[in-house]
This record gives structure tokens, sequence and C-alpha cells, in this order.
């Protein structure tokens, strides 16, 4: 019984591990003069006590599911706390574009 008790409480500590411990949440921008380097214009709140690199990746799709371009930013350091990224501060370092028409 005692096992079944740890077991289930290991379980609950590492499904407690899984929980996203960052927030994002997107900047505004001109949609007048958007480009793809705008879409590295956000706020990320990192609820970790411990800094990490991470790497962006992301799409923007057209209003019909359609991929318009896909986008890789080079590595950046996540601090505890809020950090904000905007295209001064991530380097697009791949850009895929799938529809020539935008």
């Amino acid at each position: 019984m005692k096992q079944k008790h740890f077991l289930l409480f290991a379980l609950f500590l590492f499904l407690g591990n899984l929980h996203a411990q960052v927030s994002l949440q997107f900047n505004s921008v001109n949609e007048y003069i958007f480009n793809t380097r705008e879409a590295l214009n956000f706020s990320l709140i990192n609820s970790n006590l411990k800094s990490f690199e991470v790497q962006f990746k992301g799409k923007i799709t057209k209003s019909d599911g359609s991929t318009v371009v896909e986008f890789k930013a080079g590595p950046a350091n996540v601090n505890p706390g809020a950090n904000l990224f905007t295209p001064m501060t991530l380097a697009l370092t791949d850009v895929q574009y799938f529809n020539s028409d935008i």
C-alpha cells in the first residue's frame, strides 16, 4: 500500500513539473507595415527560478489556414520574470515563404 502511495505521489510530482512555466503574450504590431520580423515582438514571463536558452519557431497562416511563412529565430536567453523580445533583440535565422502573393 505504501508503494502505491509513493508511486502516486511521484506521478503527481512529475505531472506538476509538466505545467507550463512560461507564458507568452504578443505585443501590438502595426498591421499596415507588418513583416515577418514583427512576429518577434512579444513578452515572455518565466515563472521558473532559473534562466534557460530557447530557440523560437513560428509560422504565419492566412485566414483559410494555409501557411504563408515559417521561421526560426536565433537562440535567446530567458531570465526569470518578464522578458521582452523585439525584432531588435532577436534575429531570424531561417525563413521559408510558401505564398509568393504576400
